[in-house]
């Protein structure tokens, strides 16, 4: 019996040995274990510490963002503003320098006229002698009646000829600055027959121009052999004229 228990104590103290290692074994598991939940937890911390962060920055870049949009919504109304207050001020100094270049125009025709007409007196001949016959009853016979009659035939008979009054309006564009209007506005004052060609407004890239010409006449015809451009009449009447203006092919 003595000789069985000394068997069974040595087998006992070598399976609490073993239990022993396994024990040391766990806690080093245990041991390892903790330290991973540590350094999770140090990592979690970290991480929502980057996230605060993270938005804290999202927040100031939003808030700049807005600042820097309304400063740009504020800059271009008042660029806006600036510009419509630019075009009012350019058109209103075209309008004036329309007004004297047309006040200039009209001096210097009628300068030309007075000295036409002093030039005229002085190669003039003598005075002739009335005709036998001819008496101041007869020269000074009012013929209003006779025109009255015949104004609705003369108007007729110029609608068919294609003549114009000798006021017109015309529409004309599209033009892609003043530049180009003032061209057009030169070529038409070089035809014959016209006067005066006067810019009365240009909006957009259309022009309204008062033409006076010195006596009725076919003025498109007269546009349309000499002057460099194309045209496309959309309606013309004795008064009035609207036409595209492109340049020629």
């Amino acid at each position: 019996m003595i000789g069985e228990l000394t068997v069974l104590n040595a087998h006992l103290e070598s399976e609490l040995a073993k239990a022993r290692e396994r024990l040391a074994a766990a806690e080093d598991e245990i041991r390892e274990l903790r330290a991973r939940i540590a350094e999770a937890r140090t990592h979690d911390a970290t991480l929502a510490e980057a996230a605060a962060n993270l938005a804290r920055v999202r927040d100031d870049a939003q808030r700049r963002a807005e600042e820097i949009v309304e400063a740009a919504r504020a800059d271009a109304d008042a660029l806006r503003a600036q510009a419509r207050a630019e075009v009012e001020d350019a058109r209103a100094q075209v309008e004036e320098l329309l007004k004297l270049r047309r006040t200039l125009g009209r001096n210097m025709r009628s300068l030309v006229a007075e000295v036409e007409q002093v030039v005229a007196r002085v190669d003039a001949p003598g005075p002739q002698p009335p005709a036998p016959g001819a008496g101041a009853a007869h020269t000074a016979e009012p013929s209003s009646a006779a025109d009255v009659r015949s104004a609705p035939e003369a108007q007729e008979r110029r609608e068919e000829d294609g003549l114009f009054d000798r006021q017109i309006e015309l529409d004309a564009g599209p033009f892609t600055d003043f530049a180009s209007l003032s061209a057009f506005e030169r070529a038409l004052a070089s035809l014959p027959k016209v006067e005066d060609v006067y810019i009365r407004r240009f909006e957009g890239d259309r022009a309204t121009i008062d033409v006076t010409l010195a006596e009725p006449t076919p003025l498109l015809d007269d546009m349309t052999e000499r002057l460099p451009y194309r045209l496309d009449v959309q309606s013309a009447v004795p008064d009035r004229i609207s036409l595209t203006v492109s340049s020629a092919a």
